[in-house]
């Protein structure tokens, strides 16, 4: 395994990550900025997501044929625009197209360099590498979000993409330089990219991806209000809690690819599915104190992250030839269950004027993901050992 080769593919998935999450942290200055509600601001956000969960499938199954090499490199210049644009955006709705662009153009090189970390490993290694692409998204929470609202104490806001653009046109320039060229997959119609969607080991798998990250961020959108409710953490006290919370999560990401590669891609599932699960529903029952509130924050945190690797891998091993058509799939679950769980987290706190059921429904979202991974796993053909 080229080690190199795939830290610079996850400082990618880093930058990437980066986009996707800090409008979150920097809306209100947005919408000073540009004088419009937080409201229309928060759009930016939608607007990302929709892009990427419909844009880069699209983007996805018409690079399919192209050597995956300069299909990163595509993806990475028109990363690169978005951020250009970004940066001379004088309106909304330069900006809003921006963030379309950084949709497609992110989802597209998430998507492939996760199918290119799989080729370059033996399967023995696959899942440490999809680990290692994944822990790029992760350490942005850690690092790239806060330190974007940073930069913002400084400098004008749009230093942040700046950054960013120089930052990726180094990555660009490192894979012209080290990447091999690997061949692209066949061109796959519409038409028969849905029928993956009639096979049921397949649908199942999806439904895994969707009813985890549902969970996720059903917990993870409200976690501030829920930490502040139940053992009363101040904004400071916050802060420093959710870097230690995306600590975890980067640990975990990298734990979830061994643990992959060492018990197989079913058990990693299963188990972490299960022990992320008994963490929600201590948060829910067990009485919350400062210590144990935190030490159940982080075990949950850790081991949802560790399912991210493992769902990935097992997705690959059954797809066949169409490893980028199945991952693009995934991602627009992903975003469809991001924004249901956030979704359904803002219903439970509308009807119950309280975040501390989240928990209690997170857990059972997890149960549904669980039925679904032990169907899936169920139908999976006797020759395949390693799943």
């Amino acid at each position: 395994m080229n080690r190199f080769t795939i830290y610079l593919l996850a400082i990618g998935t880093f930058l990437t990550g980066t986009v996707a999450l800090v409008i979150g942290g920097i809306v209100n200055i947005i919408a000073k900025d540009l004088h419009i509600s937080l409201a229309l601001t928060g759009q930016l956000v939608t607007a990302y997501s929709l892009a990427c969960a419909i844009g880069a499938p699209l983007a996805v199954s018409y690079t399919s044929k192209y050597d995956r090499k300069k299909t990163l490199i595509i993806a990475l210049s028109f990363f690169i625009l978005a951020n250009l644009i970004t940066i001379w955006s004088p309106n909304f709705y330069i900006l809003l197209l921006g963030r379309l662009l950084f949709g497609i153009s992110g989802g597209l090189y998430t998507i492939v360099a996760l199918s290119v970390a799989a080729k370059l490993t033996p399967p023995e290694k696959m899942g440490q590498a999809i680990g290692t692409v994944i822990m790029g998204s992760s350490t942005s929470l850690v690092f790239g979000v806060p330190a974007g609202v940073l930069i913002t104490q400084f400098f004008h806001w749009k230093a942040i993409f700046l950054i960013l653009a120089i930052l990726s046109s180094f990555v660009m320039y490192g894979i012209v330089r080290k990447l091999p060229s690997i061949e692209g997959e066949a061109s796959v119609p519409f038409k028969q990219q849905f029928k993956l969607l009639k096979e049921t080991k397949i649908i199942t798998g999806l439904l895994i991806s969707l009813f985890w990250i549902a969970s996720y961020a059903l917990i993870y959108t409200y976690l501030t209000p829920f930490l502040q409710t139940t053992i009363h953490l101040s904004v400071s006290e916050i802060s420093w809690t959710m870097m230690l919370l995306g600590v975890f999560a980067v640990l975990g990401s990298k734990l979830g690819g061994f643990g992959t590669d060492r018990f197989g891609t079913s058990q990693m599932i299963v188990s972490s599915l299960i022990i992320n699960m008994l963490a929600l529903f201590s948060l829910e029952f067990i009485t919350a104190t400062l210590v144990k509130t935190l030490a159940i924050a982080i075990f949950w945190m850790c081991f949802a992250w560790m399912t991210a690797p493992a769902i990935q891998s097992y997705l690959i091993k059954q797809s066949g030839q169409n490893s980028s058509l199945i991952l693009s799939l995934n991602n627009s679950v992903m975003q469809l269950g991001t924004a249901s769980g956030a979704a359904l987290g803002g219903l439970i706190l509308g009807a119950s004027h309280t975040v501390t059921f989240n928990p209690l429904f997170a857990g059972i979202l997890l149960i549904v993901s669980l039925l679904a991974s032990w169907i899936s796993i169920s139908l999976q053909p006797k020759t395949v050992s390693s799943v």
